[in-house]
């Protein structure tokens, strides 16, 4: 696919995987001992996958682990770990495993991991951000050396999209039972890459795992270069210091796009950037208060202003690739004189102070700081407190803020993934339902999107939930930002997944000409 081409596709690119390719012809072997050298803007917060559930882990989970099911680029669910598996009634699943397939330590993939994986996601012990992917599972039956029955505590409709998500990924049962937090320093996995080494705000070292079930990558060692500024990483890209960056500064696209040494991809989005309000905490605790913010928001300019108008604004937190995404409802518009009056109605006609908690990335900063402005105008001062963003994501599981930026993505492209997790009551704190939200009508429909089988049922759920929300206002919905990567032109059959977001796979992957 020529550069000219792929560009003209990329606006029709909607819920299915885009392949960065060369010529048409069969792609040329790479030469033994290719490096690929890619930035990322964060650190990962673990490289266990029951342990986090943020980008730049899952950038690391995606070469590392994998899960039972998976996702192909045409967006269909596909066997992985699992070779097959059989809906038995409305709670019961049974997989069979590959046989032969193989941890990076050599021992070979039992249900016995199966097991012990799904199972500890779910502990409370855990202390996993992601177990509301599986928080409907009962226990997991061992029926065999290569088969496991899931044993659910209700029907469970979107069971195979949440299996597909790299926090189920399955890990070697002994090896972390016997040490955690050694498995967490080096973690072991069935990924098409080993864990090398890491360092610490520097670099991540991973190196090609010839036994790879799917068939070893062309890539000898994978680079991931810590580089939290965006300006530093293209300017890396373009000089050829990296060869790929996954946070491209939106108001760069349009002259990156002439550079003839680069492909750039500007994708449609599963994500919401928005504003989380705590609702357990003044100010935000009044509606009218929270009201009064988001009419102080003028969504259109702050799109432009981060994003360099390169998304859609949004009114809720499931963007159009979404199942479930309610189209009928409108965008917050902005109104200062509604924004002081309800201020004035809520007891604040002289205005109200409060603290933001930002993540330290840059356009979460930039975020902050015209939200600042614009809120200013209203009559609400904020103060802005930039937070490491490992340390922020603490912060917001534990409810230790007043408004903070969020970026989320329903990685799953199902409605359940972030209705249940960002708005469910059961999923205050470490979840995602960060500013405790609760309404008992939206957790009823939720469940309902949750346990009916039926599409039809299931998606007027969730346009009824979102309307709820909508007149709730916990959050201030912004925008669904567009997924912008950067690649060198010499990096060929790469693949972006349907899910997108920091995720590529590297397996088929080649630096040619």
């Amino acid at each position: 696919m020529t550069r000219t081409v792929l560009r003209t596709c990329l606006a029709a690119v909607v819920a299915i995987g885009l392949i960065v390719q060369g010529a048409l012809a069969p792609a040329p072997a790479a030469p033994a001992g290719t490096t690929l050298t890619l930035a990322l803007f964060a650190d990962p917060v673990s490289f266990d996958p029951h342990r986090s559930n943020d980008g730049p882990s899952n950038m690391m989970w995606h070469q590392l682990y994998n899960t039972l099911v998976d996702r192909n680029e045409k967006g269909e669910i596909v066997p992985a770990l699992a070779e097959k598996w059989q809906r038995i009634g409305d709670r019961t699943w049974r997989f069979t495993l590959r046989q032969g397939v193989k941890f990076h330590d050599g021992s070979e993939v039992t249900a016995d991991d199966v097991k012990f994986s799904l199972e500890r996601l779910i502990d409370p012990a855990t202390r996993s951000p992601a177990a509301f992917l599986l928080t409907v599972l009962d226990r997991v039956e061992v029926e065999g050396r290569y088969q496991v029955r899931l044993v659910l505590k209700s029907p469970f409709a979107p069971l195979l999209f949440h299996l597909m998500h790299k926090p189920t990924s399955i890990v070697p049962a002994a090896l972390v039972r016997a040490n955690p937090d050694e498995f967490a320093r080096r973690p072991v996995g069935t990924g098409p890459f080993k864990f090398g080494s890491y360092v610490r705000g520097d670099r991540i070292e991973l190196v090609r795992n010839p036994d790879y079930w799917g068939g070893a990558p062309k890539f000898e060692r994978i680079i991931i270069r810590i580089v939290p500024d965006a300006s530093t990483a293209i300017a890396e890209l373009e000089s050829g210091g990296v060869a790929g960056v996954f946070s491209v500064p939106p108001h760069e696209v349009a002259r990156l796009q002439r550079n003839r040494n680069l492909t750039m991809l500007v994708l449609p989005s599963h994500r919401i950037t928005a504003l989380v309000l705590n609702l357990d905490r003044p100010p935000f605790n009044d509606r009218k208060v929270r009201l009064a913010a988001s009419y102080a928001i003028d969504r259109k300019a702050t799109l432009n202003s981060i994003e360099a108008g390169l998304g859609v604004l949004a009114s809720s937190a499931l963007a159009p690739l979404v199942f479930g995404h309610n189209d009928e409802l409108q965008p917050f518009p902005r109104d200062l004189t509604k924004a002081r009056q309800l201020l004035a109605e809520a007891g604040y006609a002289g205005g109200l102070k409060t603290e933001m908690l930002v993540w330290n990335l840059p356009a979460s900063v930039k975020l902050a700081e015209v939200t600042q402005a614009q809120f200013r105008e209203a009559g609400i001062e904020i103060s802005i407190k930039v937070t490491e963003f490992g340390a922020a994501l603490r912060e917001q599981y534990a409810g230790n803020f007043t408004i903070s930026t969020m970026l989320w993505g329903t990685v799953t492209l199902d409605g359940d993934y972030s209705m249940y997790a960002l708005f469910h009551s059961d999923s205050i704190g470490p979840a995602g339902n960060w500013g405790r939200y609760s309404n008992p009508e939206v957790d009823r429909l939720i469940m309902t999107g949750r346990t009916n089988g039926n599409p039809v049922v299931r998606k007027q759920a969730y346009l009824k939930a979102q309307e709820i929300i909508a007149n709730d206002a916990p959050w201030i919905f912004l925008y669904h930002p567009s997924m912008v990567y950067a690649l060198r032109s010499e990096i060929k059959d790469v693949t972006i997944p349907p899910q997108g977001y920091v995720f590529i796979n590297l397996t088929k992957g080649y630096l040619g000409r």
